[in-house]
């Protein structure tokens, strides 16, 4: 009998988890395990949770007048921080109300 594989989360349910664990003021290790009763194990888990609060940070920076040439890196092509830094400037995250 075959094992049925784990459906991976979507990059909208891991930057959902993040946004409101944040929103929520949770500790970091909190949405940590939220990440992992989704699926996302080790630096997985990590990874995703620093991605997100990057994409948050990013459109904080956004909001106080820097641009996108001010910056450099790969997170550009990373999905999980687009979809962050897409959802914190629409104001579904709130940039300013994220949990520092």
């Amino acid at each position: 009998m075959a094992s049925a594989k784990a459906k991976r989360p979507s990059v909208e349910q891991i930057v959902e988890v993040v946004a409101n664990g944040s929103l929520n003021r949770k500790s970091d290790d909190d949405i940590m395990a939220e990440l992992r009763n989704l699926g996302l194990r080790g630096e997985r888990a990590e990874d995703a949770l620093a991605t997100v609060q990057a994409g948050f940070a990013r459109a904080h920076l956004y909001g106080i007048g820097m641009t996108s040439a001010q910056f450099s890196g790969d997170f550009e092509k990373d999905p999980l921080f687009l979809q962050a830094l897409r959802r914190a400037l629409d104001g579904g995250a709130g940039a300013a109300k994220m949990k520092r």
